[in-house]
């Protein structure tokens, strides 16, 4: 969008419109805009202070202001988390709005999975580790106790094959078997020494913002 120095609205492109649903004839003003985007007074006076002060050190040191996360309400009703960005011009300020409301809700959505996955991990009698090329990023308290270790802190860091026999599994890296989905019986080795069977069943999982990982419960 573009605003003239005196704060008329002149121009909206149509992504704008597509964003928002506002059509060009319902605001002529910036101020009429801010009414419609923030129909919260405090919120619309909040969003008002900090690009009051964007604005001037845009102007002072001329260039685009920083981006900053804003919620604006559209026309249906329904919130847009948005980043915007004010960049001052010749006798006209022009307003970038870059939409990141799908990205939000699919970090909030992943980090909710990984809280519900995390309070079932901790509840459960199996042991659970979680694998990125084989290496241990995270484990359950099951997991610490069933290999003997004080803690799941201390399982950090490790390979599979430092409490899963190689020889049990017939291979001599046990961290190439990270991609296997079916149960594979074995030999768990606890911290002191001993032995003792075990079964091992692998799930993918997207993990945080590292990609895919493996979830191997024992």
């Amino acid at each position: 969008a573009v605003a003239d120095s005196a704060g008329n609205v002149t121009l909206i492109n149509r992504k704008y419109i597509e964003l928002f649903g506002y059509q060009r004839d319902e605001f002529t003003t910036v101020e009429e805009w801010f009414l419609k985007a923030y129909p919260d007074e405090e919120y619309r006076q909040k969003v008002g202070d900090l690009w009051a002060i964007d604005l001037k050190s845009a102007l002072e040191k001329g260039m685009e202001t920083p981006a900053r996360e804003l919620k604006i309400v559209c026309k249906d009703g329904s919130v847009r988390i948005v980043e915007g960005m004010l960049k001052p011009g010749k006798e006209k300020l022009v307003v970038t709005f870059v939409d990141i409301t799908d990205h939000k809700r699919a970090r909030r959505e992943l980090r909710e999975s990984e809280e519900r996955f995390h309070y079932l991990a901790d509840a459960s009698i199996e042991g659970i580790f979680i694998l990125r090329r084989g290496c241990c990023l995270e484990a359950n308290s099951a997991a610490a106790k069933m290999f003997g270790y004080g803690s799941p802190a201390e399982l950090i860091g490790s390979g599979l094959a430092t409490f899963i026999s190689s020889a049990s599994l017939g291979t001599d890296d046990p961290d190439s078997l990270v991609d296997e989905t079916e149960p594979r019986e074995a030999i768990g080795l606890r911290r002191e020494g001993s032995q003792f069977p075990v079964t091992i069943q692998f799930k993918k999982m997207p993990y945080k913002n590292i990609g895919d990982v493996s979830v191997a419960s024992i």
